[in-house]
């Protein structure tokens, strides 16, 4: 039987939340990602991602898979709904006047 997300650990939940090894080729530790752009299939694909009306990574100073990573486990830890990161102090002050 699996414990649910709240039921585990803190330690368990600090490595493992928000990551699954199978998805990245089996890789133990999630890899760290570079790109500062994304490639799209097809042009509207990344029409509807601009427009926010399909999920995907546009831009790294947006969001990308580490930080996707991240962002969950700190959440996880934090017993909240989800989190989010910024690259600056600056970058987290901002978010929070704008959303004031």
């Amino acid at each position: 039987m699996s414990k649910t997300p709240k039921t585990r650990g803190f330690a368990t939940r600090a490595i493992h939340q928000g990551y699954d090894p199978l998805t990245y080729h089996g890789a133990l530790a999630p890899p760290v990602f570079l790109s500062s752009t994304y490639a799209f299939s097809r042009s509207d694909t990344g029409s509807d991602r601009f427009a926010g009306r399909a999920e995907g990574y546009i831009y790294s100073r947006v969001g990308n898979p580490t930080v996707s990573v991240l962002e969950s486990r700190l959440a996880a830890l934090e017993e909240g709904e989800s989190a989010l990161t910024t690259s600056s102090g600056v970058g987290a002050l901002a978010a929070v006047v704008w959303t004031l």
